[in-house]
């Protein structure tokens, strides 16, 4: 048995490092700062503005020439004079599709479904609730060395759930792909 495992590892691991088609996978990862613009009105509170910070990885799998399958994870935290700066999170599962290709530049959409503990709604702070979002987004990516690609773009993580005065989590992306 261990012979099998053993060997279907080492098959995995040459068909993924030596194959000719290259760049079937990949790993991202952005970092985004935004200052919320509109002012947070809670009762009691005086109004305050927020900063939200986005920490996020991402893997694909090319599954056609121009589809990939994926998975994300961001680490969120919002700061300001009515958070403790306790830190959120975001996963989900997403498709992209390369509407565009050129050499060493891609345009690519995405959809996808996430899962996050992380709720705007109305003039309200953020707050924890379990939350199911549709993922909307496009970004171009931009090959700089090799492996090595530039992502920028923007994604939106809209809520599914039935809450009044929802918006969802949006945020610009601007970060590095490996792809190998």
């Amino acid at each position: 048995m261990k012979l099998y495992i053993s060997a279907f590892i080492y098959f995995s691991i040459n068909t993924i490092l030596f194959s000719q088609d290259r760049e079937r996978h990949d790993i991202g990862a952005f970092f985004v700062a935004l200052k919320n613009r509109d002012e947070i009105v809670a009762p009691n509170i005086e109004k305050s503005y927020l900063w939200e910070y986005y920490m996020n990885i991402t893997y694909r799998y090319r599954v056609l020439k121009k589809l990939y399958a994926g998975a994300e994870y961001n680490y969120a935290v919002i700061t300001g004079d009515q958070q403790d700066g306790a830190p959120f999170y975001i996963i989900g599962l997403f498709s992209d599709y390369d509407i565009f290709q050129h050499k060493g530049l891609s345009f690519t959409g995405r959809l996808g479904l996430s899962n996050s503990n992380l709720s705007f709604a109305g003039d309200e702070a953020p707050t924890r609730r379990n939350i199911i979002n549709r993922i909307f987004g496009i970004h171009a990516e931009l090959k700089i060395h090799k492996a090595f690609w530039i992502q920028l773009g923007y994604f939106n993580h809209y809520p599914l759930n039935k809450i009044k005065y929802k918006y969802g989590i949006a945020h610009p992306v601007l970060g590095l792909r490996v792809k190998f």
